[in-house]
Formats: C-alpha cells, structure tokens, sequence
C-alpha cells in the first residue's frame, strides 16, 4: 500500500507535461464559456482564475479577457486575491505588479467614461494603497513601478493619503535597508584589508 503511495509521485516528464497542458485546456475552456455580463462571476473567484491562467501559461487573450472582467469590477476584489506572484523569469519582482498596473488603469478608463462611481473609486484607491505596501516590501520593486501604479489613480480618488503614505514608508524603509547591506557587502572587505 505504501509503494503505491510512493509511486504515484514520480512521474514521468511527459506525464507531468500532460498533466499541465490538460489545467491549460481547462481554463481557456472556463473562459471561454464565462457568461458575457459583467457581474456575472464574482472578482475573487475571476482573480484566483486569473492567477491559475498565469501559471499554466494560458495564450494571451485569454488572460486579457480575464484582466477585461475584473477590471469591470476591480472594486469587489480582495487584496488576498490580488496578490498574485509574478510567474514570469524576466520580472524581477516577486509580486506581479506590472498586471495590477494594467488592471487599475483600465478600471480608471472605465472610470473616465462614467462607468464608475466615486465611492468605487474611493475603494480601488484603498485596495491600491494596501497592495502597494505589501508590494513595497519585496526589494526588487523598482521605484518606477511604485510610482506608475501609486498615479495611476485620479488625485480625487483617495479621501486621504494615509495609506499611500504608509507604502511610501515601507518602500523607503525597505530600500535603505537594502542599500545599507549592500554597501555593508562592498565595504567590508575593504575594511578587512
């Protein structure tokens, strides 16, 4: 019984390979077949599917379908579900806040047309600034980044700038720490000469 057990994880390399290309197919398939309303299927449950579209390597209309639907309704969603890790190896990031980037920008165009009312706005202004702070703590965020999804929103969209504020201070914090202990790294052995 226990060799069962055992066997049943090693696979050979085209089983493994099957096995993702069948997640693949299904997903396209969910897509494919999501219903055309717009608040037909809940944010999370389209972030979390989104996050599996990603991993899997789905072709890129898919995911631009997917990225399409939350933003109609990127004022529902969770940051538990927003935090997606970056599966790309040319990002340096491990957080994929080039795809939030493109998420709120959208959700701001839609927001340019009238299709969004202020009190949405205000919550993806709070959602934005909370994902910033989680994002801010990983030391490849490049500031450029920071800043492109930090104006991304209109200025009317935060009632205040605490929590702007508060990534600001977690990204600064974070980025002396990182300088500190590089130039610890390049002086030391100076020092030790």
């Amino acid at each position: 019984m226990a060799e069962k057990g055992l066997t049943q994880f090693e696979e050979s390399p085209e089983s493994v390979t099957a096995s993702w290309m069948k997640k693949r197919f299904f997903v396209e398939t969910l897509v494919g077949v999501l219903p055309p309303e717009k608040d037909a299927i809940p944010c999370n449950f389209l972030l979390r599917l989104l996050r599996t579209a990603n991993m899997v390597g789905v072709e890129g209309t898919y995911r631009q379908e997917l990225e399409k639907r939350i933003s109609w309704q990127l004022d529902q969603a969770s940051l538990k579900e927003l935090v997606i890790p970056s599966f790309s190896h040319t990002c340096g990031t491990l957080l994929d806040v080039e795809l939030v980037i493109r998420l709120v920008k959208r959700f701001v165009s839609l927001d340019s047309e009238g299709a969004k009312s202020v009190a949405s706005l205000v919550k993806v202004a709070k959602l934005v600034d909370s994902y910033l702070a989680e994002a801010a703590v990983d030391a490849n965020l490049s500031l450029n980044d920071f800043f492109t999804l930090a104006a991304a929103l209109p200025s009317h969209a935060r009632a205040t700038d605490d929590g702007l504020y508060r990534a600001i201070d977690t990204y600064l914090k974070v980025y002396v720490f990182f300088i500190t202990v590089s130039y610890t790294h390049l002086t030391l052995p100076t020092i030790l000469l």
